[in-house]
């Protein structure tokens, strides 16, 4: 019965990706070869490309891409997938391919338009890159994917004006596209508009309350308003939903040291250092082991003079930038 086998073979490769949901290596090898037996598996190809991103690395992925395609060449949505995969992995020619083939589907829409543009300029070609990002910014097409992929464009340009008004376009048509969410608060932060940045955050952790990016966005917010205090709280509960975040314990780290509070400093700092060794931010932070011990034999007054110059720098530390 081919209709029972489908259903069991779907069921099946569900099973193993539900085993292996905290490895994505082992999931993606269980979608390759799924792919393999089944290259029309459109479910196991649209997980496939998602743990790409995970495990970072495009692995065997435009194989099976086009495999798909040859059975399915109409996917507009798999093109575009396949166009934004190799725009993340520097992957031009084939990049320029997909987005060419998706275009020669649906020429109005703005997506594939402003990829091929992002490829074009990636390619030293401006001016072909332009009529690509005019006909886009002239399209009729007012969808929410269309006004996010202009504000993820204008985002990665750094006009934060022109981003936000595209994320705010996307969102009046989808209140719960929460990418667009995720990126307009940015826009908030770097524009100071941080009322509205704690209310996009607010929204964010409501969806998902153990969003660790949103936790430490908030903490961002409140260090730039000057409420150390309250910041440290939201570094804090980001480090407790994801214990990896090196930027959440590096704050934290930041917070102890400017309080004087050197040995809790010293942990969190080699804790820093210990989820991502290859940056040297929190080991050149403190200066070893052996800095940080000098400094808690300072005198009362001489710690208070140093607690004061901290956290001043930290609260107009421009450095740390709100997560995409």
């Amino acid at each position: 019965n081919p209709v029972y086998d489908r259903v069991d073979f779907e069921s099946f490769v569900e099973f193993c990706l539900g085993r292996e949901e905290d490895r994505p290596a082992n999931a993606l090898d269980h979608l390759e070869r799924s792919l393999r037996i089944e290259p029309g598996f459109r479910m196991a190809l649209v997980e496939y490309l998602s743990f790409c991103y995970q495990v970072d690395d495009l692995s065997g992925s435009l194989a099976a891409i086009d495999a798909y395609l040859n059975i399915n060449p109409d996917d507009q949505e798999i093109l575009i997938a396949a166009a934004n995969l190799c725009l993340a992995f520097h992957r031009v020619e084939d990049g320029i391919r997909y987005a060419h083939l998706a275009l020669m589907q649906r020429p109005e829409d703005v997506e594939p338009r402003v990829i091929m543009a992002r490829f074009l300029f990636a390619k030293e070609m401006p001016a072909e890159a332009r009529i690509h990002l005019d006909a886009a910014l002239r399209s009729s097409d007012a969808s929410p994917e269309a006004m996010y992929c202009l504000g993820r464009y204008f985002l990665d340009l750094g006009d934060y004006y022109r981003s936000r008004d595209y994320f705010e376009r996307c969102l009046d048509a989808d209140p719960g596209f929460y990418v667009a969410l995720r990126d307009l608060q940015c826009c908030y932060y770097e524009l100071g508009d941080f009322a509205d940045g704690i209310d996009a955050c607010e929204r964010l952790l409501e969806a998902d309350p153990s969003d660790a990016g949103s936790h430490y966005n908030l903490g961002l917010i409140y260090q730039r308003l000057g409420r150390t205090r309250l910041a440290v709280k939201f570094f804090q509960e980001s480090v407790r939903q994801d214990p990896t975040f090196y930027k959440a314990i590096y704050m934290v780290a930041e917070y102890h040291y400017a309080n004087g509070e050197f040995d809790e400093a010293l942990k969190h700092f080699e804790e820093a250092h210990r989820v991502s060794a290859e940056s040297s931010e929190a080991l050149g932070r403190i200066g070893g082991p052996q800095a940080l011990q000098a400094l808690s034999q300072l005198t009362r007054d001489a710690r208070a003079e140093i607690r004061i110059e901290a956290l001043s720098a930290l609260a107009m530390s421009e450095d740390e930038r709100v997560l995409p």
